[in-house]
């Protein structure tokens, strides 16, 4: 399965998110089961996509480019924190055509990228390709994961048959590392690990953030809406304490301060 054919378009596409986004709480998550993508958790960043029954879909009649990327607005985490974000996905089997020469690949994503420079990004997504090799027409489906740093990239991958499963990409914010976890029977609750990138060469500094999106891109594969591409049960967590907790925390050591200073005769 040849990997890097959509990789430019979404590396555009990421790039072009990174330079523009806007921030809501932290941690929440998304069952979209309301019909209407919520602006106050999304930016949108290319149309294809549509909530229905409870699933995020896809759509590019074309076959060609994006399908439909999102970015969880309220996510530009403070890279000292630990963080995870997490969706199921499902991309069923038969989208491609055998008939056709041409290469053709389908996938859908879960990505997080520094929004201090936007060359550095990563990825973990499932995805089905084919080609002709040697008179015969091949078609394969594998997970897979990359580290992008300024061009270079560092890649896993795994052959595996399922159409249904859980993605899920976590934050060390104490060793620096970005892991991903992988649920190949979906419904987030058998999550194994299936690659580690240490960030070092991000050269991020303290306080510099990280923003996570979702997406679907297709090269020669149109997709319409009854094909069944989707997302669903898009969670994410941190350590950042909610707004709320640290007013409490500040109302509660304010007392405390005073206390201990009239204490000390200040």
């Amino acid at each position: 399965m040849k990997t890097n054919i959509l990789r430019n378009t979404f590396c555009a596409v990421v790039c072009l998110m990174m330079t523009s986004h806007s921030f809501a709480a932290l941690n929440g998550s998304d069952d979209f089961n309301d019909g209407v993508i919520d602006p106050a958790k999304w930016n949108i960043f290319a149309s294809g996509a549509r909530e229905f029954n409870g699933e995020l879909q896809y759509q590019n009649l074309s076959g060609n480019g994006t399908a439909g990327i999102l970015e969880w607005r309220g996510f530009s985490i403070d890279n000292r924190f630990d963080w995870s974000a997490m969706v199921d996905i499902n991309l069923p089997n038969g989208l491609i055509d055998e008939l056709l020469p041409d290469e053709q690949e389908v996938s859908i994503t879960l990505y997080t990228g520094s929004t201090t420079d936007y060359n550095d990004y990563a990825e973990f997504f499932l995805g089905e390709s084919g080609e002709e090799e040697g008179g015969y027409f091949e078609i394969g489906r594998e997970a897979g994961a990359k580290k992008i740093t300024n061009g270079s990239s560092e890649s896993t991958y795994l052959v595996t048959p399922t159409t249904y499963a859980s993605l899920m990409i976590s934050w060390d914010a104490a060793l620096n590392n970005l892991s991903f976890l992988f649920d190949a029977d979906g419904n987030q609750d058998s999550f194994t690990p299936f690659a580690q990138y240490n960030l070092d060469d991000w050269n991020m500094q303290d306080g510099d953030r990280f923003i996570v999106g979702i997406s679907a891109v297709t090269d020669n594969v149109p997709l319409s809406w009854d094909d069944g591409v989707f997302m669903e049960n898009f969670v994410v967590t941190s350590s950042v304490p909610e707004p709320g907790a640290m007013l409490l925390f500040a109302f509660g050591i304010i007392p405390i301060m005073r206390l201990i200073r009239k204490n000390r005769g200040e």
